[in-house]
């Protein structure tokens, strides 16, 4: 989430004050060590957003919209996830950055720019893109598997097509 807000505001995002606020939220529910040991859950994601970004004491500094697209479709394909992610990059300017949140069962990433062969990728882990046909909406056929629920669009400001 630190790395989403640095990608929509830039450099004027307080990096420790607000990871600071994120694990003690964070910490109001759950356990810590059982973040460091698992990572985070889609519930648990939504619940940091709503309650740091979009409703707590940062939402007036770094103002965000969020949407989540397919949380709520069942028959999804791929191609359709990747074209429709691809759309709302596109409108991507300097008023209005864009970026999507991505959680899969092992990491959540972002992807800030989709191409007919990649997508880009603003990660902690170091990877900067992956292939477009890698990405997959079923588990056990390998690659990287995205959960419908854990498809964030966020956008820095106005209103977008969330």
């Amino acid at each position: 989430m630190v790395n989403a807000m640095v990608y929509l505001h830039g450099p004027r995002v307080r990096r420790t004050q607000l990871f600071y606020y994120l694990l003690r939220e964070y910490a109001v529910e759950w356990d810590v060590i059982e973040l460091l040991e698992h990572g985070m859950e889609t519930a648990e994601m939504d619940h940091l957003i709503h309650h740091v970004l979009l409703d707590g004491i940062f939402q007036d500094i770094y103002t965000v919209d969020v949407g989540k697209p397919f949380a709520k479709h069942k028959r999804l394909r791929i191609g359709m996830v990747i074209d429709r992610m691809q759309r709302f990059l596109t409108g991507h300017t300097e008023q209005q950055r864009r970026v999507v949140l991505i959680g899969t069962p092992v990491h959540w990433t972002l992807i800030y720019h989709i191409d007919d062969q990649f997508m880009y990728l603003f990660d902690s882990l170091g990877q900067n893109k992956a292939y477009r046909r890698s990405f997959t909406l079923r588990s056990g056929r390998g690659g990287h598997v995205l959960n419908r629920k854990a498809i964030y669009f966020l956008s820095s400001a106005g209103r977008s097509e969330l």
